[in-house]
Parts: structure tokens; sequence; C-alpha cells
């Protein structure tokens, strides 16, 4: 009777253990298309339609300061490029192990308002 429940014990405390790493791996708002996984090879490569489109949608008809303000929400890093594109970052970390795949995402805005996706630069497998 004792063993069954420290079996049982150890079972959850694995299923705890296994749902925390697919929480914390998990991407939110700002994907990849096709989410990666570990281990990532050095041939794998995004869906730039299905991003495009993805992020098209995501940010449909929204301003400048509407769009900082969705990338700052979601704690995703960002910078200006030029006076009307913003590049922001994506990454899909694989907690415990310390690699990430990640790269950037350009959009483009006319008269401030979000025009399209206009390029996807340095996708790649990052490790310490």
């Amino acid at each position: 009777m004792r063993k069954t429940k420290i079996c049982f014990g150890l079972v959850i405390i694995l299923i705890s253990i296994i749902a925390f790493f697919k929480m914390v791996n998990a991407m939110g708002t700002f994907i990849i298309i096709p989410e990666p996984h570990f281990p990532v090879s050095d041939t794998y490569e995004i869906n730039q339609d299905a991003m495009r489109e993805y992020y098209t949608k995501l940010f449909h008809s929204m301003t400048a300061s509407d769009a900082i303000t969705m990338l700052e929400k979601n704690n995703v890093e960002y910078r200006f490029d030029g006076g009307n594109k913003i590049i922001f970052f994506v990454e899909k970390t694989f907690i415990p192990i310390p690699v990430k795949y990640s790269g950037s995402i350009e959009i483009s805005f006319l008269d401030g308002v979000f025009q399209r996706v206009s390029a996807f630069r340095f996708f790649g497998i990052d490790a310490p």
C-alpha cells in the first residue's frame, strides 16, 4: 500500500513537471510558424507565408502606437527602423535546455497605420 502511494505521488510530480515545462515553453501571441520543437535541426525553416498571414491579421488596421502598446504588453523586444517600420523579435525557448530559436519580423506602416509585414530576418538557433 505504501509503495502504491509513493508511485502515485511520483507520477503526479512527473506530470506536474511536464505540464510546467509545457506552460513555460508556450509561445503566446507572438509565435513562430511552425512552432519549433527541441531538437531543432539546422535545416528547420519558418513558414513565411503562414507567418505573414498571421501577423497581417494580428496587426490589421492597427496604428503604430497601438502596435507598440501590444508589443510592450507582451514583453516583446522591438526597435524602430526608419520612420515607418518596427522590427520586433520572437523566440521559442526550450527550458530547461539553454537553447532558443529566434528571429525578427519587420512591419511597415503607411500614414501611421499598419500596411504589411515587410521582412523576416535572422531566424535560427541561439545557444550560449
